[in-house]
């Protein structure tokens, strides 16, 4: 048996956006109302856990965390088809919002000879996602989006060992995933509290990164990783829940969401 751990953490820089159509039918407009994050800049630490028997068979455990520092949220409502006629917009801040991922997966190594390595795993993973609006001009403004992905997903790694101390690695990760996410809107009247209205619908995703590693000491290597993913749903139900009245329904176009990051890694050999 084989013991590793693996520590990351660095910046990442996420993207998230929904939008909804007038109607169930996707008319009155097509789009009448999206909410777009981008630029929501923070702090992520990862953490990796694996256990390898006879040098073929794996099993790993994934947790991840992301604080972020700053960002903005813009809103607009159309009249028109195709985002035309703006009669609504406004630009406000994101900062505090948060998101975390666990995940584990069992996997078998499919190639091992001399300097390369390739794996293939397979797994489920969770992902979470609170997406903050507010506003230094408007004290009393604490709105929520929280989305939330889960599903499936299908790992391909392959490293190579360069020399004695330098190493390369690389993986991609598609998902299959439902979609859920929650939406509090506090200064909205006519919105029931907390739960102002929810999505849902199914979607995918896609990943990728490298990493490049230095041994710095027998069982211990120090790296730079560079990642991407990228969510994103089809045709869905949006529930609005007023205070007064019956729950309205429209049809979700899309939501997605892609995030940039670079992290440290420690890799540690038991």
């Amino acid at each position: 048996m084989a013991y590793e751990m693996t520590v990351k953490t660095g910046l990442a820089s996420d993207y998230f956006s929904w939008n909804i159509a007038g109607d169930i039918n996707g008319n009155n407009p097509n789009v009448f109302s999206e909410l777009v994050w981008e630029n929501v800049l923070g702090f992520q630490a990862e953490h990796n856990l694996r256990v390898t028997y006879r040098e073929k068979i794996s099993f790993q455990l994934t947790g991840a965390k992301t604080l972020f520092f700053t960002g903005k949220v813009t809103d607009t409502d159309f009249a028109s088809d195709n985002r035309q006629d703006v009669v609504f917009f406004e630009e406000l801040q994101a900062d505090g919002s948060k998101s975390h991922l666990i995940g584990i997966s069992g996997g078998y190594t499919l190639l091992h000879k001399k300097n390369w390595i390739i794996t293939q795993y397979a797994g489920f993973r969770y992902s979470d996602h609170r997406y903050r609006i507010i506003d230094s001009d408007i004290v009393d403004l604490d709105s929520e989006y929280h989305a939330r992905w889960i599903g499936f997903f299908s790992q391909t790694g392959v490293y190579w060992k360069f020399n004695n101390k330098l190493r390369f690695s690389g993986n991609f990760i598609y998902e299959q995933l439902d979609y859920s996410a929650e939406a509090r809107w506090n200064l909205i009247e006519i919105f029931r509290q907390p739960l102002s209205f929810d999505h849902r619908a199914k979607g995918y995703g896609i990943s990728g990164s490298l990493l490049c590693s230095l041994n710095i000491f027998k069982n211990f290597d120090l790296g730079l990783e560079v990642r991407r993913h990228k969510r994103t749903t089809g045709a869905g139900i949006e529930n609005l829940y007023l205070v007064d009245g019956p729950t309205l329904k429209t049809k979700v176009n899309k939501a997605m969401s892609k995030r940039s990051a670079m992290l440290l890694v420690l890799h540690y050999r038991l």
